[in-house]
This record gives C-alpha cells, sequence and structure tokens, in this order.
C-alpha cells in the first residue's frame, strides 16, 4: 500500500476562519446588519436570578415613563435565570413556567407593542452561570427558537464552557448516504484520499480499508477527497474512526464546500476497535470536494470556534424566519461574554457585533476604572457594527456618588461602548 504524497496546497486552502489566530486580522467582518451599538436595560445587575414576568412589565412601564425608550434606550435584555431548568417536549428552550407563565413568546411580542426590543441569553456551555440549559451541541435549535420568538438581542456567555482540543481522530473511511435514498451510498477510503501537511497513512489491517490516518492533530494535517461525485441533496456523512484517547474528545471539521462542521468524537472506551460518528452535508451534482482536518490550533481557536458557529446560526435563523413568516428580517445583535480571557478583540469582528473585554463589572469605582483603562486601549478594534464591551453600566447600583454615576457613563460613551443600564427603573417614575 502506498503512501499518498503530502499536498502543502491543500494545507493552504484551509478557510481562514478556522485556521489559526495569526490570521484572525485577515477574516471578514461579522456582518448581519447592525450598524450601532445597542442601548437599553438588563436585568442581571437589578435582579439576579430573581427577574419574573411582572418585574419585567414594571421595568418596561419605566422604561417608557422616563423616557428612556424615546431617547434610544430601547432594547430590554432578559439575562440568566428567564429559562426552564426544563427544554420543552421537542427539546427546545422555555421560560420559566412559574415566573414567566405567559411564555416568552407572548412577551416579547407585547413589548414590541411598546417599542421596545427584547434581548435573551445563554451560555456557550453545557450550562448557563445559573446552571440552567445552555447552548453546547444545540446551536441551531437554539438560534431559530431566539429568532423565531422575535428577539433582536443575544447574550451569549461562557460559564460552564466545553473546550475543544487540538486532538483529532484517526480516521479510516467516510461513508455517505443520500437521506431520501438510503440505498444510494458512497464509500470514501483515505487510502484513495489527498493528504496534506503531517497527515500520514498507516497500515491496519483491522480498519475498513485497511489503515487509518493520523497527524492531523492541531491544524497540521488534511484529508482531502477529490473529485467525488454524487447528485444534488442532503447526505448523512458517517466517519469511521479507530478508538483511542479514552478520557478525551477529539474534533474533526467536515468542510464541504463553503460550509465547515465540527464534529465530536467522544472518548472511547475499548471494547471495539473502530468507532463512527456523523454529521449531515449538503452535496451539489456533479463534482465535490470533501476535506477533513482538526482546525484547532490552540485554546483561542477552539473559543473562537464556538463563538462563530453560534454567530452563524443566528444569522441564519433570521433569515429562515423571515422566509418563513414572509416579513423583513430582523437581525440580532450579538453580544460576545466571553470575559476578555483569550483576547476576543483580536478575533470578535469576525464572529459577532460586540465582545466583552474583562470580567464581571462591579459598582466598585476603582474596578470600573480599572475597566476602563483596559477598554480603551482597544479603540482600534471598534468600527461600525462592532464593539468592545466592557459590560452592562452601574449607574444608580452599589455606593457609586453623583460625580462618580456621570463619569462612568461619561467614558462608556466616549468608548463608543453599549450602553445596557442596569438600576431599579422603578424608582424613578413619578407618582401621578
Amino acid at each position: 500500500m502506498s503512501e499518498k504524497k503530502c499536498n502543502l496546497c491543500y494545507l493552504r486552502k484551509i478557510p481562514a476562519p478556522i485556521r489559526s489566530a495569526k490570521s484572525i486580522r485577515d477574516l471578514p467582518s461579522y456582518d448581519n446588519g447592525v450598524t450601532k451599538p445597542p442601548m437599553g436595560w438588563s436585568s442581571w445587575n437589578c435582579f439576579r436570578n430573581h427577574i419574573d414576568e411582572n418585574k419585567i412589565l414594571e421595568i418596561a412601564d419605566a422604561m417608557i415613563k422616563t423616557g428612556l425608550v424615546e431617547k434610544g434606550f430601547r432594547s430590554l435584555n432578559l439575562d440568566d435565570n428567564w429559562h426552564s431548568s426544563m427544554r420543552d417536549e421537542n427539546g427546545d428552550l422555555q421560560g420559566d413556567l412559574e415566573r414567566f407563565p405567559a411564555g416568552i413568546p407572548y412577551l416579547i411580542a407585547y413589548l414590541n407593542t411598546k417599542g421596545i426590543k427584547v434581548g435573551l441569553y445563554t451560555s456557550n456551555g453545557t450550562l448557563t452561570c445559573e446552571d440552567l440549559p445552555a447552548s453546547f451541541g444545540n446551536e441551531e435549535r437554539d438560534a431559530y427558537t431566539i429568532a423565531k420568538w422575535g428577539a433582536e438581542f443575544f447574550k451569549y456567555d461562557f460559564c460552564h464552557h466545553h473546550p475543544f482540543t487540538p486532538v483529532a481522530p484517526l480516521i479510516s473511511t467516510v461513508s455517505l448516504m443520500k437521506k431520501d435514498e438510503p440505498k444510494d451510498r458512497i464509500t470514501l477510503n483515505v487510502t484513495d484520499a489527498t493528504l496534506g501537511g503531517k497527515a500520514t497513512l498507516v497500515s491496519d489491517e483491522r480498519m475498513p480499508c485497511g489503515a487509518y490516518v493520523k497527524g492531523l492533530n492541531k491544524n497540521k494535517g488534511i484529508i482531502v477527497f477529490e473529485s467525488v461525485q454524487a447528485e444534488e441533496g442532503e447526505y448523512v456523512l458517517t466517519i469511521t474512526t479507530k478508538k483511542h484517547g479514552k478520557k478525551y474528545e477529539k474534533f474533526i471539521a467536515v468542510e464541504v464546500g463553503d460550509e465547515v462542521q465540527i464534529v465530536t468524537v467522544p472518548g472511547c472506551a475499548k471494547f471495539n476497535y473502530t468507532a463512527r460518528v456523523q454529521c449531515n452535508v449538503k452535496l451539489k451534482q456533479g463534482d465535490n470536494v470533501i476535506k477533513l482536518y482538526n482546525p484547532i490550533l490552540n485554546r483561542p481557536d477552539g473559543y473562537m470556534i464556538q463563538y462563530r458557529t453560534m454567530g452563524k446560526m443566528l444569522k441564519k435563523a433570521t433569515e429562515r424566519v423571515a422566509k418563513e413568516t414572509q416579513n423583513q428580517e430582523k437581525p440580532i445583535t450579538y453580544s460576545i461574554c466571553e470575559w476578555g480571557l483569550n483576547k476576543p478583540w483580536e478575533w470578535g469582528k469576525t464572529a459577532g457585533n460586540q465582545w466583552r473585554t474583562t470580567p464581571d463589572i462591579r459598582p466598585i469605582w476603582i474596578w470600573m476604572m480599572m475597566i476602563y483603562h483596559r477598554t480603551v486601549n482597544l479603540y482600534k478594534y471598534s468600527d461600525k457594527g462592532h464593539y468592545n464591551d466592557p459590560d452592562m453600566l452601574e449607574v444608580g447600583n452599589g455606593k457609586l456618588n453623583y460625580e462618580q454615576n456621570k463619569s462612568h457613563f461619561n467614558v462608556w460613551c466616549m468608548m463608543n461602548a453599549p450602553l445596557i443600564l442596569g438600576n431599579d427603573l422603578r424608582k424613578f417614575i413619578k407618582e401621578d
């Protein structure tokens, strides 16, 4: 069995969004039609985990009566704890069944009639910060739910995050089965593929094609199946791997045309020698090229991929909803809340509209000034539709005095930052 020659040109064809942190600045900016930083109010700093429908309606009323909505503060964002610990019978997110008895779709529709946009929240991990259902593995489903309900702001947190590793599986075969014609199957063997970079063919009679490919770790190798002849349609793509790595997951990118999916291979107990993982792909009529590689060079790459994935799903969801309802598309302002741990300002504009530059804000003057001094120096990463986010405003909270409150608001304005209030606006309504 002869080993395929390495063809480095295919490595250079790995799409920039998932290649390495060094190429991030060359990527196209995220474009969903949002052009201004949001202004509004968020539930977290005021109510934390004690939000409910009545409080939100009272805040909405206060936003109107105090003139905030008229002045442009039109976004009312429900932070953590708006949703139930149970997904519904279809696996979709749903509001807390006791605290939001009329449901989140009703609440959003009602607030829209008052000229108020609504924002929602989950995390990119397995749970939110308050241990409620989050969106890891459910990105497309949750993005569609949020868009279908009419939300126009989405905060994606970092709690219980699920790190991607730079380890790739050992791959032997790829098979394709057309969904509506299960007898129509295509089998691709790595012995017939073009290998790039450090991808190496290893003989092994126990594998389906008598071999497997190693050397895909850390974006250093690639498997390319060229000229895959197929009819146009949706296919189930199955990858057969050699089992290895009982205690850790492996990740492989499946690239077909312009679409890239990250497929997870779980830790493998060695009761058998091989394992199978699947995903759905679309093939065009005639020639197709299928590429397999691990896109994760380092830790920031993994987080960037997760946040970019949700950004893509949000755009896809708003387009789908507009088509289904025959209404104008409502873009969702996408807020990346990664706490500034992996330099999101370097890649944030390729993934969303705004990105947190630091851990959570507190109503403590020295802490807020630390956030300011860090964020103001990142001004070069901000442009139209993409903003450094120093976190929500603490105006009116804690023990800040008048001058501190005023200065805090002013410097956030000077940084072109989102202006999201978090104080109890009900206190400012004048009694009739």
